[in-house]
């Protein structure tokens, strides 16, 4: 079984505040066919007010373990959030997020990663994180394709609304 990483992002604009950003990135993994799920805040404090336009951060953090990362079985969101106070989700909520994630990919045991499947999980994903802010910003959720459990580095993706970001994920 393979692990997911985030490698690294790079900040290509702030967000519309005024100072540096403090980004911070929700991830879900589910595997439809084994039930487990995984959900993982990354947030690092030396990002904390000093994530300016042009930059390039390296992560190289474990998001997920022991999943197969194919497309046909494991189904992988990121949430990319800008910090506008505090973090306004926090570790308690993630273990709370985990578990509701966790009841809702119960519901389609046997089925597969079909399009209305995918997207009730997502829907789900979203309201819990919306439910979740104060008064963060919630830039977008993105799908991650891993396509196969091959190990490397990923297809980019790329977050736009208040800040624009591109985030790089690895199979190793």
């Amino acid at each position: 079984m393979a692990k997911l990483v985030l490698k690294r992002f790079r900040c290509i604009t702030q967000d519309d505040d005024t100072g540096s950003d403090s980004p911070y990135f929700i991830i879900y993994v589910g595997d439809i066919v084994t039930g487990k799920v995984q959900v993982k805040r990354v947030r690092q404090g030396n990002w904390h007010n000093e994530v300016d336009g042009g930059e390039t951060w390296t992560v190289n953090e474990t998001v997920a373990i022991s999943f197969s990362f194919k497309n046909a079985q494991t189904y992988v969101l990121v949430a990319c959030l800008e910090e506008d106070d505090d973090v306004d989700i926090t570790l308690q909520e993630i273990e709370v997020m985990e578990g509701k994630m966790t009841s809702q990919l119960q519901d389609f045991a046997g089925a597969t990663l079909k399009k209305n499947v995918r997207d009730a999980i997502r829907n789900k994903f979203n309201s819990l994180i919306i439910n979740s802010l104060g008064n963060d910003d919630h830039i977008q959720t993105k799908r991650l394709s891993p396509v196969t459990g091959t190990p490397g580095e990923l297809s980019p993706l790329t977050f736009q609304d208040s800040g624009h970001y591109i985030v790089r994920f690895a199979i190793e």
